[in-house]
């Protein structure tokens, strides 16, 4: 027999003695053959309605009462300490505290959030939980049951309890759950009264269910999402799934089948009722109608199934075109009045693997994904409503298609938006047990005990989200180990639902193991390695036997990273076979927190852990948007790979429009285009009919009728433009836009002399002084020579110039350098490798009106030299040329930077600069920052990641000037191209040294100058992954040591005209 029905029955037999006592040696928390005690089977997410007025929110219907809110509350350390009789209804509990509902009890002052990734918070001993430290939360209320219920159906439902609870009511034990992100429902009819009623329920922390939810995020605990009661009448529908399909030989005309449930739990047969079902679109419009009669024998139910009804044409379901319609569902009674009534949003689709290619409505679609974990910076894994719809708001502006539901399955109005806004779910199972690892013989993958488990949690997930179209395929759950528990999952899955395919990442790494996906997704693979053991050797298998790849991990986010992305979306595009995955991840889950004195800052692992509980620092924190849903710097570039629409330049004035969607035109769009000339906006104009339809292209051409001039660069923008296409995003919002340089500037910096006035030069043995009109330049021994800038009487240089090849650890660097491996030494010591260095040479040279200073400084440690060229011209400019010369360049790998370091006053906070921008970027992300004239600040350009690191850098820069309110300051002009940074904090500030420190935000406290780094170049940020050197950017994105070597001229502003 079932061992979860077999304990459901001994409960009800014994009258549900203390469920705790059924096996007195061994608690339900710590026996995995006890799941649930007393539950009701899972269902399909719907409310029940009186009649068949369905615009009533659940919440104002008067058969419906919701327990949220504020409840009584006693925390207790172990279980030994709770107030086991608490749920008496004699018991005081005036003196406790109250705690809302839903809540973390961590995130209200009771105990401690542990963050960790793999290892478990507590010892590994499954299926045991440590009895000296499992805290209990003990909740209690009253509720009141109006006298119109009487005679009714009453079920009480938890919507998600972490991790496992006991429920009283009335004194009387109901029933026992675990399993923390699936709804469970308790049939309280004979447990209530009509008016005060008494509900206790007492919630473990930790139970043998635990070593399943292993999952990489904050261990956090509390009745998590909401709590109702409700009443049916005694015959009612139980469950309801639909499957709206479309005929696969043209994918437009719908396919309707449906299961519905009807349960009589009175003890008279109920005859002559009618089931009534009535499909309509979403003007209303009925589109299909049935009846049924139904009779149901006493205290038992009835199925009522029908498959493949054809309906005709229907407007598909897509995450592109997400058009739904609603299916009204009526039990009435022999005498016509309504027994039950519900409704659901379904959408016709179809979803398949085939020849490969996972499919949607018979389209190869690319999932342009993220992982996306439940958090709220304030309630943990509370979430409102609120911030679910902002969720979804913010993946349509930033052209992100998919979600998987990382590692659990979400609150049931997650997919209803998903549903009705259009994005794809990888809907996932609340399973991951990383801590017991992945060898056969220790995985719970293998293990009988756990068996039970791990089909339960899928099976309840996919029996309550299956109605949903946005669910276009189910996860078995993530880093779990692979064995037999999953193969009678992923069997079950399979029979259960045939109308979707099963995923699981862990399939297929050895062919001892099972298949138990029917997608191929491994996690953080390289380009090169998914090749090498994925796709040549599915190439070569029949066409119906091969399977696609898709990331369920990939693009680790994790502070400053997201380099290389456009890489990996060039190849998606160009393999048939791949198709896009799911950056790891969305949010980052710092916990909000403030400091003495009132300034917020986001904690993460370490922050509150005792040292005797293992934690993952800010593991955690690895979104595209930060704890505040502050839209971090990658996420621009990631919306700019991620575009469903592609302009491509053709030549001269043509230009061709690629709609990369599967299902919807461009008919509710515009495109804009401009024409920038250094810069400076010459000309635009606005297409308004340029509507392309799915998978097709247009051509058309610009008319510029500002004329170029040769001496001059010029840029073309061309954007698509919201125009009703996005509901949820404004007018005119950006979904896609290319920048194009249809002409370079024929003419390059040149060293030519500047004669303005005469120059004065004293030459000492250890100092070199060049005098002009209103300035003076000090030249020294020192660093890499220049000491002094002095403009009107006004020192610039607050800190001399200095050559630099450091930048603050990246937590990729950090990843890929560790500081405990005596091979990695290397690396850190180019953080003072330009501090060692020693001037062995200087040479002043007078050419016609300037002069001309090198300095050779030897750089013993790395065997080479570096040269800097100053020109001091007459009118004041600087021109300053370095260059690395090392005797055997290949043995220099991965300089993080080649540039100079120096810092002015603060006042000249206005930045004014040519490149790339507006956002943050680097060389292996800056495909979605234009180049363009950007006016900031200096403290604009500070990006307070959570954990204090490498930020603010800027690409291809032509020119960048700070300034004062009146416009002077410093000017910086490249020969070509540079990258900066400007902060009001030094490297330094940013850089905890060789190792990690639990340092945040707060700790980054601004400085009296602005520093400043001008570089050749910076190493790309990378972002495969965060632990390894495969975690770098690219080769081609790294320094090459023999060709480090740039030119920029310096120049004083001293008037409000000298701003461009």
């Amino acid at each position: 027999m079932n061992k979860l029905l077999k304990d459901v029955l001994i409960a009800t037999a014994v009258g549900l003695a203390p469920l705790s006592t059924l096996a007195q040696e061994v608690p339900n928390w710590e026996n995995p053959e006890v799941i649930r005690v007393n539950t009701l089977p899972t269902h399909s997410t719907f409310t029940h309605y009186k009649g068949t007025n369905f615009d009533k929110k659940q919440k104002d219907l008067s058969h419906y009462q919701s327990l949220n809110g504020s409840w009584k509350f006693n925390w207790s350390q172990k279980p030994a300490d709770r107030p086991a009789d608490f749920h008496q209804t004699s018991f005081d509990v005036s003196g406790w505290k109250d705690i809302d509902v839903p809540s973390d009890w961590q995130r209200r002052g009771y105990g401690t959030p542990i963050y960790t990734n793999i290892i478990y918070p507590h010892p590994k001993n499954a299926p045991y939980i440590p009895h000296e430290y499992n805290p209990v939360g003990s909740y209690k209320r009253t509720f009141k049951v109006d006298k119109a219920w009487e005679g009714k159906n009453v079920f009480l439902h938890f919507a998600g309890v972490n991790s496992a609870f006991y429920v009283w009511v009335n004194g009387k034990q109901v029933g026992y759950a675990q399993g923390s992100k699936t709804g469970i429902e308790f049939d309280v009819t004979e447990y209530v009264k009509t008016g005060a009623n008494d509900i206790a329920v007492e919630v473990y922390r930790w139970c043998d269910g635990s070593y399943l939810e292993d999952q990489d995020f904050w261990r956090l605990s509390g009745i998590e999402r909401d709590v109702f009661l409700f009443a049916t009448e005694k015959t009612f529908v139980r469950d309801i799934k639909l499957n709206p399909s479309l005929d696969t030989e043209n994918y437009t005309d719908g396919l309707l089948s449906y299961s519905i449930d009807i349960q009589n739990s009175s003890a008279k047969k109920q005859k002559g009722l009618e089931l009534q079902l009535a499909l309509k679109d979403a003007s209303g419009k009925t589109v299909y109608t049935t009846s049924e009669a139904v009779n149901i024998g006493k205290s038992t139910e009835s199925v009522v199934a029908k498959h493949n009804i054809a309906v005709g044409k229907v407007d598909v379901w897509s995450a592109e075109t997400p058009h739904l319609y609603q299916l009204d569902i009526v039990l009435k009674n022999k005498s016509g009045d309504v027994v039950d009534a519900s409704y659901q949003k379904i959408g016709f689709r179809t979803t398949a693997v085939k020849n490969g290619q996972f499919l949607v409505n018979g389209k190869p679609v690319l999932l342009k994904g993220v992982n996306r974990h439940e958090h709220d910076p304030v309630n943990g894994h509370v979430v409102s409503r609120e911030l679910m719809l902002q969720d979804i708001i913010d993946l349509k502006k930033y052209n992100i298609n998919a979600v998987r539901t990382s590692h659990y399955p979400n609150d049931p109005y997650f997919y209803e938006l998903c549903d009705q806004y259009g994005i794809y779910v990888c809907n996932e199972a609340n399973i991951e047990s990383h801590g017991y690892g992945y060898k056969a013989d220790e995985t719970l993958a293998n293990n009988p005990m756990y068996k039970e488990q791990h089909v339960d949690r899928v099976q309840r997930m996919v029996k309550r989200d299956f109605n949903h179209p946005s669910v276009v395929y189910w996860s078995l759950g993530n880093e779990a180990g692979n064995g037999s528990n999953f193969k009678a999952a992923y069997d079950w899955a399979h029979e259960f639902d045939s109308t979707r395919v099963v995923h699981y990442e862990r399939s297929d790494y050895k062919k001892s193991e099972p298949r138990t996906t029917d997608i191929i997704s491994w996690m953080y693979m390289s380009m090169d390695q998914i090749t090498k053991k994925y796709l040549n050797k599915n190439n070569q298998l029949p066409l119906e036997e091969q399977r696609p790849f898709i990331w369920c991990e990939y693009s680790h986010a994790m502070g400053n990273s997201n380099g290389n992305f456009k890489e990996y979306w060039d190849w998606v595009r160009e393999e048939r076979t791949i198709q896009g995955g799911f950056i790891w991840d969305w949010q980052d889950q710092g916990l909000e927190e403030k400091t003495a004195d009132g300034e917020i800052y986001y904690a993460y692992g370490g922050d509150y852990e005792p040292d005797s509980i293992h934690n993952d620092e800010n593991f955690c924190a690895n979104g595209i948007i930060g704890s505040d849903r502050a839209p971090h710097p990658a996420i621009q570039e990631i919306k700019h790979i991620y575009q469903n629409q592609h302009f491509i330049h053709k030549g001269n004035q043509k230009f061709q429009l690629y709609n990369e969607n599967f299902f919807k035109d461009l008919k509710n769009t515009k495109v804009k285009w401009e024409l920038y000339e250094n810069g400076v906006l010459a000309d635009n104009g606005i297409i308004m009919n340029l509507n392309v339809k799915a998978q097709e292209t247009v051509d058309f051409n610009l008319d510029f009728t500002n004329k170029m001039t040769a001496d001059k660069e010029y840029f073309v923008n061309l954007y698509i433009l919201n125009d009703g296409y996005e509901s949820l995003l404004e007018k005119e919002y950006v979904l896609s836009s290319n920048q194009f340089l249809v002409q370079s500037a024929n003419t390059v910096a040149s060293v030519s002399p500047v004669v303005s006035s005469k120059l004065k030069l004293q030459e000492e043995k250890e100092e070199v002084i060049v005098e002009g009109e209103s300035f003076k330049v000090v030249f020294d021994q020192n660093e890499i020579g220049l000491a002094s800038y002095v403009v009107n009487g006004e020192e610039l240089l607050k800190e001399r110039p200095k050559l630099n090849f450091w930048r603050a650890m990246t937590d990729n660097d950090f990843g890929a350098w560790k500081a405990k491996n005596a091979k990695d030494q290397y690396y850190f010591e180019w953080r003072d490798h330009a501090k060692n260095g020693k001037v062995i040479d200087r040479k002043v040279e007078k050419e016609e009106g300037q002069y001309r200073i090198t300095y050779t400084v030897a750089l013993e440690a790395i065997n080479a030299q570096n040269t800097v060229t100053y020109v001091v011209q007459s009118n004041g400019n600087i021109q300053i040329e370095s260059e690395l010369k090392a005797e055997n360049p290949e043995a220099l790998k991965f300089i993080p930077r080649y540039g100079m370091t120096f810092a002015i006053d603060k006042k000249y906070d206005t930045v004014n600069y040519y490149g790339r921008g507006p956002e943050e970027n680097y060389i292996d992300r800056n495909n979605g920052s234009f180049v363009g004239l950007y006016t900031t600040k200096v403290a604009d350009l500070y990006v307070p990641y959570i954990r204090p690191q490498e930020n603010g850098h800027r690409t291809d820069v032509r020119f960048v000037k700070w300034m004062d309110v009146n416009g002077s300051g410093l000017e910086v002009d490249a020969a070509k191209t540079v990258e900066f940074n400007a902060l009001f904090n030094p490297v330094a500030d940013f850089d905890p040294g060789n190792e990690k420190a639990q340092r945040h935000t707060t700790d980054i406290k601004p400085r009296d100058f602005i520093y400043i780094c001008i570089d050749d170049k910076q190493a790309g940020v990378g972002g495969e992954n965060s632990w390894s050197k495969r975690g770098l950017a690219m080769s081609k994105y790294q320094l090459d040591p023999s060709k480090c070597k740039f030119t920029f001229t310096l120049k004083a502003l001293n008037e409000a005209k000298d701003m461009k």
